[in-house]
């Protein structure tokens, strides 16, 4: 999953994340949206390789942290 994969709204006015650092509606600066969602996704990836590897510990660091971002990400 990447960040364009993920349904995320602007917090100002609703409008559909676009990829774009600026709301394509409102204007508002979505740069910061835009790095949570990344973060959150690496955090996923390496949950998903960590799981392959057979490394549960390491799995549910990046789990968890995956969590945290993604509940960041919601406005």
């Amino acid at each position: 999953m990447t960040p364009t994969d993920l349904i995320l709204k602007c917090p100002v006015c609703g409008a559909r994340f676009r990829d774009t650092p600026a709301c394509g509606r409102c204007g508002t600066d979505l740069s910061h949206l835009m790095r949570l969602a990344a973060r959150a996704g690496s955090a996923r990836r390496r949950c998903r390789a960590s799981l392959q590897n057979g490394d549960l510990a390491d799995a549910l660091r990046w789990d968890a942290l995956a969590r945290r971002l993604h509940r960041l990400e919601k406005p």
